[in-house]
């Protein structure tokens, strides 16, 4: 079903058949598998959709250099663009280095592994949400902008440094002992659900904001994040001395004139960093500011529910206007979100509605 029909497919019916997979375009994958179910009754139960469906019990590689490298680490025999699953299930580590690989598709099926090497190597996505066991991750030097590790709760090493990587998201990797994330392009970090932490280097990117209120002091016994963009590092306040007295611009580990503190270290710009104040608010952890460029944005903001301290603050009254479109409420808050720190200032507030109550159409503050 390689046509590239998707939604315009108003009838499809393909039970009663002995299907295990059918073959879409990877572009549809996820909108075959999301409206043509068994549910629906257009497929069997268990049938799935992929580019390519390898015959049973075997596994997809359509990278020739991954394939033979597991050829000549004795898991597979023949380039063919297949491997026996049953040969790499149960492998639990995996050394491909170095071997000019540019698509690592096939390595979901390897779901005991727990440490992976494939570093220098020519990848540009890799996936590895399938593989749960990892324990340990060696992907650096390659060409890759994001990296999932929402499922490797077990991850405890991890170097993916020498990439692209625009953001990184380690907050499920609680085990985590060591992070090397250098070189890429990541412009904030949040570590503080990494208590096991005892290595961070992290330099050599574009860093705005850096979250380590992790409770980590001397066990963190390397830590670099110098040449980044860095002005001050949130830490919890009682290792506010700790860090300021051990993590110096003179012992290498920051760069000059950057300081500690608990709150406010976070600058959100808008619309270079999100394209609209609700997405540039959220994003914001307490204490953050929150700048917002001149121009009119039609948005109805429901101000987050968990985060004190924020500052929203315009260019310039006349010039930056929130719009409420005439859709309810241009800006709406819980009390118990805002405290006496939190701040709006240097906007026109225009075009919202109350609807019901008919109060706050601007500003509607709730108690």
């Amino acid at each position: 079903m390689k046509n590239g029909v998707t939604d315009q497919l108003t009838t499809f019916n393909a039970t009663n058949n002995f299907l295990y997979c059918i073959e879409v375009n990877a572009e549809d994958v996820g909108y075959a598998t999301e409206n043509w179910t068994f549910a629906n009754g257009n497929i069997d139960e268990g049938v799935g959709f992929s580019v390519v469906c390898a015959p049973e019990g075997y596994t997809y590689l359509p990278d020739d250099n991954f394939e033979q490298a597991l050829i000549d680490l004795g898991y597979d025999d023949t380039l063919d663009d297949f491997v026996l699953t049953e040969n790499i299930s149960g492998v639990t580590e995996l050394n491909v280095d170095s071997k000019e690989i540019s698509d690592l598709t096939g390595i979901e099926d390897f779901t005991a592994l727990t440490i992976l090497n494939c570093h220098t190597n020519q990848f540009t996505s890799l996936d590895v949400s399938s593989n749960t066991a990892l324990s340990a991750l060696y992907c650096n030097y390659n060409q890759f902008t994001s990296l999932d590790l929402s499922y490797n709760t077990a991850l405890t090493y991890l170097l993916c440094n020498h990439n692209q990587l625009t953001s990184l998201d380690v907050s499920n990797n609680t085990s985590l002992t060591q992070l090397r994330c250098n070189h890429n392009q990541l412009t904030m970090l949040d570590v503080s659900n990494n208590t096991a932490l005892t290595y961070l280097w992290i330099n050599y990117n574009q860093f705005t904001y850096l979250n380590m209120k992790n409770g980590v002091t001397d066990a963190l016994t390397t830590f670099y994040v110098t040449n980044n963009s860095l002005t001050c590092i949130e830490v919890n306040a009682e290792d506010i001395d700790y860090a300021t007295e051990n993590w110096t611009y003179e012992n290498g580990n920051i760069d000059e004139g950057v300081t500690f503190q608990e709150i406010g270290c976070q600058t959100i710009n808008i619309p270079a960093d999100y394209s609209t104040i609700q997405a540039g608010i959220d994003a914001a952890y307490e204490g953050a500011t929150v700048l917002v460029a001149a121009g009119t944005y039609v948005e109805n903001i429901v101000w987050p529910g968990n985060t004190n301290g924020i500052k929203l603050i315009g260019e310039d009254r006349e010039t930056t206007i929130i719009d409420g479109g005439a859709q309810g409420k241009v800006i709406a808050i819980n009390s118990s979100a805002i405290d006496t720190s939190t701040l709006i200032s240097g906007f026109t507030i225009t075009n919202g509605v109350a609807p019901g109550s008919g109060n706050g159409g601007g500003i509607f503050c709730t108690y």
